[in-house]
């Protein structure tokens, strides 16, 4: 899935929790969603910096409905965005105490790829990565 809408990180970084930020774990937050998707919403799971970076927030997304070859998928358990693109996604906070979507494992992925440089974040929006992701689930390769 190329680097649309992404920025990458310099390598060797170090990514720390911060609470310097109107996001906070565990909030549930509407979104402006693609049509079709309006029950969707999005999870805060994790909010963190590292230098040279803007605050990143690392969402899970839930009520999707992804069309890819092995049928619907319901939710994308982990997605990292730069704070703007969050920002200018989201329209109502619903909660304050959300269930977390499991997002270790791809977190995990994530942390290795951008700590070596070779990840980064989303910069569009979350409707927009979403739309993303089906796409490379509709070009991804059967095993």
């Amino acid at each position: 899935m190329g680097l649309m809408g992404c920025s990458r990180s310099p390598s060797n970084t170090v990514f720390t929790d911060t609470e310097n930020s109107d996001f906070k774990v565990g909030q549930i937050w509407n979104y402006k969603t693609r049509p079709g998707e309006e029950p969707s919403t999005l999870v805060i799971l994790k909010v963190e910096t590292a230098p040279g970076w803007n605050t990143i927030v690392h969402v899970g997304v839930v009520g999707l409905k992804l069309k890819g070859p092995k049928g619907i998928q319901d939710t994308v358990p982990h997605m990292p965005f730069d704070e703007a693109a969050v920002k200018k996604s989201v329209t109502t906070k619903v909660s304050d105490n959300g269930q977390l979507t499991y997002f270790r494992e791809g977190y995990g992925l994530w942390n290795s790829a951008a700590s070596s440089g070779k990840g980064g974040v989303f910069t569009i929006s979350v409707a927009e990565a979403v739309a993303a992701i089906e796409e490379g689930l509709n070009k991804a390769q059967p095993r």
